[in-house]
Parts: structure tokens; sequence; C-alpha cells
């Protein structure tokens, strides 16, 4: 039973420490996105868990910050290469080529800090209908009755 106690305390413990990494961020408006593609690799791996700035003036940017855009239904992080008066070119650092389009203000999610790598590989499991059984088996461990060790001392 105490085998039982210390891993149900660890779950919690896991369970609190992803909630931090997922949300503490967001009330200093940063912005997890998950990695789907290599295009930045080995600067940002596939799969990783990237950590985006939101809310950045586009007068901010530089050459060379790595920003997150909206490309119709897509999003993509990408550094950017070129600045223009009102919008900027990027680059995967992967590529070979520049991309083909011109990102505008409107577009622009946020400037990238930090990544977490293979992290949004987990992430993106919890959120198939795969991951319905194990949300269900945490949810009732957290009911399995926990023995209190007796003070032995007396």
């Amino acid at each position: 039973m105490e085998v039982i106690s210390k891993f149900v305390s660890f779950l919690n413990l896991c369970i609190i420490c992803l909630g931090c990494i997922l949300f503490l961020p967001m009330l200093f408006h940063i912005h997890p996105y998950v990695v789907y593609s290599g295009s930045m690799e080995p600067v940002i791996f596939t799969g990783s868990l990237a950590f985006v700035k939101e809310n950045v003036a586009f007068q901010e940017l530089r050459q060379n910050d790595i920003i997150t855009f909206s490309m119709g239904t897509e999003t993509v992080t990408h550094r950017i290469e070129k600045i223009e008066k009102k919008a900027v070119i990027t680059k995967g650092d992967k590529n070979q080529d520049s991309d083909l389009f011109q990102v505008y203000p409107k577009n622009i999610k946020g400037r990238y800090l930090c990544s977490i790598p293979y992290l949004g590989y987990f992430i993106e499991n919890l959120r198939t209908w795969r991951s319905i059984p194990i949300w269900i088996v945490i949810i009732l461990i957290q009911f399995i009755p926990r023995r209190e060790k007796k003070d032995e001392s007396k």
C-alpha cells in the first residue's frame, strides 16, 4: 500500500509540474506551441514545446529573431531573415530558401523564447482519444484509500 501511496504522490507532483509548465507562463503572456516540423532544427527540434512571448510590437522585432506566426490555418515558427517596412521575410534554419510569402504584423503571434525538446509529443498525446483511458486511470487512482503511517515512537 505504501508503494501505491508514493506512486500517487509522484503522479500528483508530475501533474502539478506539467500544469505549471503549461499554464503559469500564460500569466506573463507566454504561450506554448507544439512544433510539428524540423524546419528549425537544430535550434528547435520536432516535437518540442516552444514558448512564445505574445504581444511583441512589430518595431521591436530584429533580424535573426525567431517568431511564431499564423499562415492560414497553420502556425509556423521561423527566423526573420529580412525586415521590410510593413512585413518580414522568414526562413526555417534547416530550409534552403526563404519562405515564399511575407509575414504581416497581424499574423505574428509572438517572439520565440525557449523550448523543451520532446515535451510537445507528450502534450499532443494527452489531447487524443487514445489518452482517455489514461486520464480515467489518473482520476481513479486519486480515490485509492491511503494508510497513514503510524507513529511508532510512542
